[in-house]
């Protein structure tokens, strides 16, 4: 099982691509889930539209339903140049809610470097360990220049951390409806990669038929978890992983 750190590293390479891909479309990049089992990404689900409430309630759907051992909430936002500091260069104060978009738009704050664009990582696994990453970014043209990597890894708090760890801490989906029907899993014959894919299809669906997400299951080509996304959900999107 990889670190939170190792995860934290292959979710913020993940992100920088959604970040990437997303501007060369002129779009925007939505918050976005990346739910992990052990090393591997299951999925790419991003919210529609709303806010940090409505990306938490997707994190708790995705870690219940795909079964996760770690989910990653992606976001991009402003994030202040002295981000240990916490004060406004322009009032000397903490920063209030919509401060940081109105200085940008009405101070040039990007240029007098107060402000930057960032994507903010945040990972917590089922032990209920969090850490962030914030990974700074400014647009040229068509083009994306990464800044060093700001970590702040610990006693992170907040919203969006206790709503990711009270996520977690709940039992999977599957094993919730088990304990409320008070039945066993029925013997299939399938291997786990099998029974694991069946029902990420079907978590899957239930997110995109129902307008929840917009979601891209990760397949490797040529194996049997591919097979079963083209057969049981052939309107599905897929990713590579290697991100082709």
């Amino acid at each position: 099982m990889p670190t939170i750190r190792e995860s934290l590293d292959h979710a913020a390479a993940t992100a920088r691509t959604c970040l990437e891909r997303a501007r060369r479309a002129g779009i925007d990049l939505p918050a976005t889930v990346l739910p992990y089992r052990g090393q591997d990404l299951i999925a790419i689900a991003a919210v529609p539209e709303g806010d940090g409430r409505h990306a938490a309630q997707l994190a708790g759907m995705c870690a219940a339903g795909y079964r996760a051992d770690l989910v990653v909430l992606v976001t991009d936002t402003w994030v202040a140049k002295s981000v240990r500091g916490g004060l406004s260069p322009l009032t000397g104060k903490p920063w209030e809610r919509g401060e940081m978009q109105l200085l940008v738009e009405q101070h040039d704050a990007l240029a007098k470097g107060w402000i930057t664009e960032a994507l903010v990582v945040l990972a917590v696994n089922r032990a209920g360990d969090a850490a962030s990453l914030h990974l700074a970014y400014r647009q040229a043209g068509d083009r994306i220049d990464w800044e060093p990597d700001w970590r702040e890894v610990g006693d992170l708090n907040g919203f969006l951390v206790d709503s990711l760890r009270g996520a977690m801490a709940c039992p999977d989906l599957d094993q919730s409806l088990l304990a409320d029907l008070g039945a066993v899993p029925a013997a299939f014959g399938l291997t786990p990669d099998e029974a694991a894919a069946y029902s990420d299809v079907a978590v899957t669906r239930y997110l995109v038929e129902r307008g929840l997400a917009c979601v891209s299951l990760v397949v490797s080509a040529g194996t049997e978890r591919e097979r079963i996304v083209r057969e049981r959900f052939p309107d599905a999107r897929t990713i590579g992983l290697a991100g082709d």
